[in-house]
Order: C-alpha cells, then structure tokens, then sequence
C-alpha cells in the first residue's frame, strides 16, 4: 500500500492528477480521486460505440459530407450561423 504525501492528498482531492513512479518496474501511474475518475469514464467512447458509429458513416455519400476547411479555421467548431 502505497502512501501520498500531504500535498499529494490535497492535489488529489482539489481534482489535480497526481504522478506516481515504480522505478522497479520502470512504470508510471496517474492517480485521480473516484469522482474525478467516473467523470472521465463517462466521457470515454467505448469500442462499441465508435464501431456503431462507422456504420453510420457508411449511409453518407461523400457528395453530402460538408466542407471541413471552416472546421479548421474556428478550432473544430461549427461555425455560427446568420
């Protein structure tokens, strides 16, 4: 059982990500707090889904897809519409 340092305990409790290292094994970890975690589990796609979704993907004929260069020039987003 491993045990974290007072500031590590604060860190970990405020939502910051704490590194842990096992020079042994030349491994890294991150530990979150459990209400953190789930939130990230929540956000993560599983296999299944992304799979789901290339079927999707496949009804689309290329000829409806949009134009992706105003995507690139506002950072990802859809641009506003007038």
């Amino acid at each position: 059982m491993i045990q974290l340092t007072d500031a590590e305990l604060d860190a970990a409790q405020q939502g910051h990500p704490v590194r842990l290292t096992d020079p042994s094994r030349d491994g890294e970890f991150v530990l979150v707090s459990a209400a953190h975690f789930a939130q990230l589990k929540a956000r993560v796609l599983t296999a299944t889904e992304v799979e789901a979704g290339y079927a999707l993907l496949a009804d689309v004929a290329p000829e409806d897809w949009e134009e992706l260069s105003h995507y690139e020039e506002t950072g990802g987003h859809a641009p506003a519409t007038r």
